[in-house]
């Protein structure tokens, strides 16, 4: 009884809330560090196992008031534990997506872990009363986590991933009502609780066994079916998870920005300088998981930057050296005299000697030296060049069979480009058609009233319903910083 702390000293509260603390900031840290060792070490450090146990003792042997205490210190370290878990994950650096596996591998519980729990918590019971096995209470910790699933519930609900929360309680409520049940039974058998307490607390006991029966069949049959969307949605976004850091593959700079998971419709958002795989071979990963008729989506953003040096030409300026706008047609034909013709001009901003181009579109533009070059000659002074590129692509793969045609996506274009035509203050980045939704991706400084004429335009000009992505358009004024 001392050793589950039914009969404590009077600093056992303290020590309790010493190891609960660092048990949770050894397992917050390994989750996010992606470190099973980390884990691990935080399950065998944790100490709510004991008040776990203590409860169930308390509860064989019909002793109420160590029912409520033990009842209540789990109770607070439960909700102590994600509190410290969600401002340890908002200190500590994100991972952001995708998530680790050490966090998705805890929010989609199964029966399993259900079968699990019970088998541990039988362990940990026999090993408890048996002193010539309790040297297998170490691994009955590593086998029953209890405190791993709190800090997961307290680093996704940070990353507002109330889904993944849910399900990482509901492996934790799982795990604690088959540890009670378990260590209830086996103390009943072993003879822990003495005959005559037995018969003298029969009923009580009775009534409290029930109640953890009935506990488990909940819990049984929510994970069975009562929550299928939740945990099936959990199991979906992990397994994207895996998939997606196999397709990228350790060398890649892309990073993962978004991963959106909506029945069979995955949408993945990246960003970095390389352009992404094949985004066939993901869904093509996916397939087993998700099932045949998926459908992929990745959207790359990319920013590059280019840096010509000044040059110095003489002669007197023939373009007014204060206005960026000035430039606009020394730039456009720099971007036509390479494979970006089709690019467009998002911002020119001058800054002293340096002039600031940013370019959006699919093709990456020139190299930026005769642009300076021909910049330091109108101005008749050095100028540095600098430009942004800013393309945002997306690639679609789709197990099923794609409604695609040239047709569509001509038509589609054409109608967005009469609509842009009385819009000059919105750069069109991209258009595409995806079984039968038009996505186009526009820039502008402020959203265009008019937005639900596009869309109508599109649904009678090109047959497709759309989706219209407006991203912010910060223009560089002169002198800025």
């Amino acid at each position: 009884m001392t050793s589950l702390w039914l009969s404590p000293g009077a600093a056992w509260r303290l020590r309790f809330g010493v190891m609960m603390t660092l048990s949770i900031v050894i397992a917050v840290t390994g989750l996010l560090a992606d470190s099973p060792a980390l884990v691990i070490g935080a399950m065998l450090v944790a100490p709510l196992m004991s008040p776990v146990l203590g409860f169930a003792v308390a509860l064989s042997m019909g002793w109420a008031r160590h029912m409520i205490r033990t009842a209540a210190t789990v109770l607070l370290a439960s909700v102590g534990s994600v509190g410290l878990a969600w401002l340890l994950a908002s200190i500590l650096p994100s991972p952001g997506a995708p998530l680790t596996h050490e966090v998705v591998s805890r929010t989609a519980p199964s029966v399993l872990d259900l079968l699990v729990a019970l088998a541990a918590g039988a362990a940990g019971a026999y090993a408890t009363v048996r002193e010539d096995v309790s040297a297998a209470l170490p691994g009955v910790a590593v086998a029953v986590a209890l405190v791993p699933p709190l800090a997961t519930v307290g680093v996704t609900l940070h990353l507002h991933q109330t889904g993944l929360a849910k399900g990482a309680i509901l492996l934790y409520l799982a795990n604690l009502v088959a540890i009670v049940l378990a260590s209830i039974a086996v103390l009943l058998v072993s003879g822990f609780v003495p005959l005559p307490r037995l018969n003298q607390v029969k009923c009580r006991v009775a009534a409290g066994t029930m109640a953890v029966v009935v506990a488990t069949i909940g819990v049984a049959v929510v994970l069975s079916g009562g929550l299928r969307d939740t945990v099936h949605q959990a199991a979906a976004l992990k397994a994207v998870n895996d998939q997606v850091v196999r397709w990228l593959g350790p060398g890649s700079d892309l990073e993962v920005r978004r991963i959106s998971v909506d029945g069979s419709n995955v949408i993945l958002e990246l960003q970095g300088s390389d352009p992404p795989p094949p985004t066939s071979a993901l869904a093509t990963a996916l397939s087993p998981a998700l099932g045949p008729g998926i459908s992929v989506q990745v959207r790359w953003s990319q920013r590059a930057t280019q840096t010509a040096p000044a040059t110095t030409v003489p002669g007197s300026a023939t373009i007014a050296p204060a206005s960026a706008e000035a430039y606009r047609t020394l730039v456009k034909a720099w971007l036509e005299s390479g494979s970006a013709s089709s690019s467009e001009i998002l911002s020119l901003g001058l800054n002293g000697d340096e002039l600031v181009v940013e370019v959006g579109g699919a093709v990456a533009p020139p190299r930026a030296r005769p642009l300076a070059t021909a910049v330091a000659a109108a101005r008749g002074r050095p100028t540095k060049v600098m430009v942004r590129w800013t393309p945002r692509q997306e690639f679609a793969a789709s197990s099923g069979t794609a409604s695609n045609t040239v047709d569509d996506k001509l038509r589609a274009r054409e109608a967005v480009d009469s609509w842009a035509d009385s819009h000059p203050d919105v750069a069109v980045l991209g258009v595409s058609v995806i079984d039968g939704v038009t996505t186009v991706d526009l820039a502008a400084e402020t959203a265009p009233a008019d937005l639900d004429t596009l869309v109508a335009s599109l649904r009678s000009r090109a047959g497709t319903s759309a989706v219209i992505r407006l991203a912010p358009l910060r223009r560089i004024s002169p002198g800025s910083p």
